[in-house]
């Protein structure tokens, strides 16, 4: 009796420790599944960054990829005006060549005015002419010096009209140039402006673009590291899970062995007088070889059987049985024909395949029981 209850207070201080060992694992693997969690969160966080980041990118080069172009057709411009700023620079060398030419004219035409001043000065002009007229010896030759003298100050006249029209045109001229020059100059500007404009854009994107993928870089190395971090998690949790599964499988298997070695003790510890009771109604049904086997013979083992502990000197009566555990498993109920039912507690040398070995109070009791075939219901 005493046995029987010190199996089970450690049958039941097994149970309460594997308890105690299943809740702690039961609250680790909670405290992992909830870190998971978090950080597969965090991986969908970083993966949804990455995913805008990479759609900004998008953007970015989309804009860059314009610029280009709105660069590409600016320098085109600048080239264009480049050419016909050299044109018009040709215009106006031929232009300021021209002023040359007149401006000579002009000088020309100056010291041709002040050498007829000097001639005036030295004789006045209209004594000049009245002696010409004057020294006339026929009508005929008094019209001819009439038109000559006419014809010397229309040439004079005609100088001085010249003169001011040339020197007008040359203004204008000059006027012209620098119109020329100017507009060039504000088209040039204009150009130099847009395209340091454009340049900036462009630098502004590159630095964005830059930043953007520094960004999508560690969003990817984030999500990266979260999953990986994840899967090792899981492995973890798989494998306390697994841990938690076989604990509780043993402790199962240990309540189960401790009942039944507790109702097997119990059992055999009422005894047998030998007599078979009516068979079980179900249960798995052979036939084997049944010899018999007592205390007083000699045992590798001694007196304690392999399974549950059995003293079979101080218990001689109880109905034992060795097997093959192959194919009757230890700790198994059996019901034995002419036996009666009895637990499968110890193996033996010669005990293989359909061979049962029972116990007898006495070598004599074994003796008589001899060998033979016998049915048996695994129970």
């Amino acid at each position: 009796m005493r046995s029987i209850q010190r199996i089970l207070t450690l049958a039941l201080t097994g149970s309460f420790l594997m308890s105690s060992m299943a809740y702690a694992e039961t609250a680790q693997i909670e405290s992992l599944q909830e870190k998971q969690k978090q950080n597969q969160a965090a991986a969908n966080d970083a993966k949804q960054q990455a995913q805008q980041l990479q759609q900004e990118i998008q953007r970015v080069q989309q804009e860059l990829e314009a610029l280009d172009k709105e660069m590409a057709e600016t320098n085109s411009q600048v080239e264009q005006t480049k050419r016909r700023i050299a044109e018009v620079q040709q215009l106006i060398e031929q232009k300021k060549l021209q002023i040359v030419r007149l401006e000579n004219q002009v000088h020309t035409r100056k010291d041709l005015m002040k050498q007829r001043l000097l001639a005036e000065q030295s004789k006045q002009s209209t004594s000049l002419i009245i002696e010409a007229l004057a020294g006339s010896d026929s009508l005929a030759n008094l019209l001819d010096r009439i038109n000559a003298v006419a014809v010397i100050l229309t040439a004079d006249k005609d100088i001085m009209e010249s003169q001011q029209r040339d020197l007008a045109r040359i203004e204008q001229e000059k006027e012209e140039v620098a119109k020329q020059e100017q507009a060039q100059q504000a088209e040039m500007k204009k150009l130099a402006a847009l395209q340091g404009e454009q340049q900036q854009n462009q630098q502004k994107r590159q630095a964005m673009l830059q930043d953007l993928q520094t960004k999508l870089t560690a969003a990817q190395q984030t999500a990266a590291a979260k999953e990986q971090e994840n899967a090792q998690l899981l492995a973890s949790i798989q494998q306390l899970q697994a841990e938690e599964k076989k604990r509780l499988a043993e402790q199962a298997a240990a309540e189960a062995a401790a009942k039944a070695e507790a109702a097997a003790k119990a059992e055999a510890a009422k005894g047998g007088s030998g007599q078979a009771g009516p068979a079980p109604a179900s249960g798995r049904e052979m036939y084997v070889e049944a010899t018999a086997y007592s205390w007083e013979e000699t045992f590798a083992n001694g007196y304690i059987t392999r399974w549950g502990g059995y003293n079979i000197k101080e218990n001689p009566n109880a109905l034992l049985i060795a097997v093959d555990p192959s194919i009757i498993p230890l700790g198994s109920k059996v019901w034995v024909e002419g036996y009666g039912t009895a637990i499968a507690a110890d193996t033996g040398g010669a005990i293989k395949g359909y061979i049962i070995d029972v116990l007898k109070p006495s070598k004599a009791a074994a003796n008589a029981w001899g060998r033979r075939v016998v049915k048996i219901k695994v129970l």
